[in-house]
């Protein structure tokens, strides 16, 4: 195949308790296209359009690329010249799985330029070690609710729980980035016991909720004390922007990913408070200095998807 095209899904992971496990797709897309070049040829063109495209490399070390090229080296090929379009539409740097999309489109379009023998475990395991942790590429693979863990020998393993039909997303995401590295940064390298057996239970009980369609189990299951509390000493405004959204009709609210974009989930049959949600959020960001833009989405079902 001389060319290709993929979208990939926006993803937010954590979601409260399930630190570097959890995830679900959005409905917000970036689209991905690789035509092949003439041997000899520049070995990368990259364009770039759609919000924040001008600080999305565009060179070598630019995600994309990367991965298309691991997916070359796993086969054993050399790695064709290429032209790289990104049409971006996932905020860069706010918790929303921007680097994942670029990771798993461009194993997608490796796999489909270049063929061979490459199932869908084996390329989510390349784009596991590109990325790092295995709950935002899982959903932008798979789509819906997803499950990742590692197994022994460093594998992810992805429970796929499909759609959820029965909540929508409602995402505040602030007006500044805020680096996943220094996110981590902040976690301590211990936690209690007692922090542990609370978030076994609040991750067990949000899964359920999510795919029983259970709010109050929602509510509950999305509580959390392994990351937000740490993270929260450099988002000072995290935890009243959750309670905001709790307060104005959210089954349930949560950092996206290490933030600094904070997501609400919505019964679906509630949508009429969408837009007192997405206020209330916006006025608290507002309050400690931040400009905020909301948007609402349905969880995703699709993954990527190739052309």
């Amino acid at each position: 195949m001389t060319g290709a095209t993929v979208s990939v899904p926006a993803t937010s992971a954590n979601l409260g308790p399930g630190f570097d496990c959890l995830a679900l797709a959005l409905e917000v897309r970036d689209r991905f296209t690789v035509q092949v070049g003439r041997v000899g040829a520049q070995p990368l063109v990259l364009e770039t359009t759609g919000p924040g495209a001008t600080a999305i490399p565009t060179g070598s070390d630019n995600l994309v690329y990367r991965a298309f090229k691991v997916v070359f080296e796993r086969l054993g090929r050399p790695c064709p010249p290429v032209r790289l379009e990104i049409a971006n539409a996932i905020p860069l740097g706010r918790g929303l799985g921007s680097s994942a999309a670029a990771i798993v489109a461009g194993a997608c379009l490796g796999r489909a330029v270049a063929g061979g023998d490459l199932d869908d475990e084996a390329l989510v395991a390349l784009a596991t070690a590109v990325e790092g942790h295995p709950d935002n590429v899982a959903a932008a693979f798979y789509g819906g609710l997803t499950l990742a863990t590692i197994k022994a020998g460093g594998a992810p393993h992805v429970t796929r729980c499909g759609g959820v039909p029965g909540f929508r997303a409602v995402v505040a995401v602030p007006d500044f980035v805020f680096s996943t590295h220094a996110a981590r940064g902040l976690l301590p390298a211990q936690v209690s016991l007692g922090d542990a057996v609370f978030n076994l239970g609040r991750a067990a009980t949000l899964v359920a909720g999510l795919l029983a369609g259970d709010a109050a189990a929602v509510r509950l299951g999305m509580e959390d004390r392994l990351h937000q509390p740490y993270r929260g000493r450099a988002l000072p405004f995290l935890d009243e922007v959750i309670a905001a959204a709790v307060g104005s009709g959210a089954a349930g609210a949560a950092l996206s990913g290490a933030g600094p974009s904070v997501l609400a989930l919505v019964e679906a049959g509630k949508a009429g408070v969408t837009a007192a949600i997405g206020r209330a959020m916006i006025d608290v960001f507002a309050a400690f200095g931040h400009k905020a833009e909301v948007f609402e989405s349905a969880i995703s079902a699709r993954g990527a998807v190739v052309e």
